[in-house]
């Protein structure tokens, strides 16, 4: 009978180890993949300059109701009235406006947090953003290019230009310029209306997309004149 014990105990503990090391094996395995850099193929020469305004992350999970990290929040107001008033002056120039939104498919992932996938509530656009474009697109890494469906939407709206705004300059707006930049895309982000962790990791990060070849910009000279 204690041997019986004995074998109940270890397989018992053998399988609570797997329920638990499994999913945190996963998880440690998906920040390491997540801030990899896509490469592409080079987008074509086109006739003109056509830009487009790519909105990275603002959703419920980042600077909403179901913020988990309080420092967006906590900068959230000001950020999105100013993307709402770049949003429109794109609007009324005729300017293409996209969307990005983090989720997270991997089900393992979900297990621990479920706050990121498909469906959720931390997945919906902020609500205080104007969305009047149908131009939404979802990723599942820090760069917004890992989802071939914003290339081939950049590419039908024959875009070479990418004005930024959004967060982390640190994340996915860094993560999403580089491969934007890898695929020829001439980027510019828009200073005032990004946000980090905090004003140092911003200004760093401003610092190194300078050097990048990078256009830090101001959301009062969006949109650019011809």
């Amino acid at each position: 009978m204690k041997t019986i014990l004995k074998r109940i105990l270890i397989y018992t503990g053998i399988a609570l180890f797997l329920i638990v090391a499994i999913p945190a094996i996963n998880l440690f395995i998906f920040n390491k993949v997540s801030d990899r850099i896509s490469e592409g193929s080079p987008i074509p020469e086109y006739d003109r300059e056509r830009s487009a305004l790519m909105v990275i992350d603002i959703q419920e999970y980042t600077t909403g109701a179901v913020a988990e990290n309080a420092t967006y929040p906590e900068q959230a107001d000001e950020l999105i009235d100013r993307i709402n008033v770049l949003s429109a002056r794109a609007d009324s120039a005729g300017i293409p406006v996209i969307f990005i939104v983090a989720e997270v498919t991997n089900p393992l992932i979900n297990i621990l947090n479920s706050s990121l996938a498909p469906g959720s509530e931390g997945t919906q656009l902020d609500r205080r953003l104007h969305v009047t474009s149908p131009h939404v697109l979802t990723k599942n890494k820090n760069d917004a290019f890992t989802n071939p469906e914003l290339d081939t939407l950049l590419r039908n709206l024959k875009v070479n230009h990418l004005f930024l705004p959004g967060l982390d300059a640190s994340y996915c707006v860094n993560c999403t310029l580089r491969g934007a930049m890898n695929r020829g895309y001439q980027v510019s982000v828009i200073e005032d209306a990004v946000i980090a962790a905090n004003p140092d990791q911003k200004t760093e990060m401003m610092k190194q997309f300078r050097e990048l070849g990078v256009k830090v910009t101001s959301s009062d000279q969006f949109p650019e004149s011809p």
